[in-house]
């Protein structure tokens, strides 16, 4: 099942004291994003027309994702400097990640490398 990414609905949920991203789309229901026991949560940000980004790893844990809406697998990690990401966005070819926290608005490659503050 695929989500329509033009207008793509995502959530999350607990289960078993595990956070899980949920996505789905104008005739969806939500379903369970990943198919791994891997923490994954909000905030969440469509990546170019067929892929999204979102935190992943529980919440000490400073890493976002990007993954492929088609086959629901994780293509990229990326390291953050934030322990807590209240938003994010990405670049529209999907080369670069950006993520606010702390009051500023950080940006990261995710084909490695520091972040910058912007």
């Amino acid at each position: 099942m695929t989500a329509d990414v033009s207008s793509p609905r995502a959530g999350q949920d607990v289960m078993a004291g595990r956070t899980r991203l949920l996505i789905g789309g104008p005739e969806l229901e939500f379903s369970p994003f990943l198919t791994t026991d891997e923490e994954s949560a909000l905030p969440a940000a469509p990546v170019g027309t067929g892929a999204i980004t979102f935190r992943i790893g529980p919440p000490n844990h400073r890493e976002v994702a990007v993954a492929s809406l088609r086959d629901r697998r994780v293509v990229y990690r990326v390291p953050v400097n934030a322990n807590q990401i209240t938003s994010l966005a990405a670049s529209p070819e999907g080369k670069t990640i950006y993520y606010a926290s702390g009051g500023y608005i950080f940006a990261a490659s995710v084909h490695g490398g520091e972040p910058s503050r912007l």
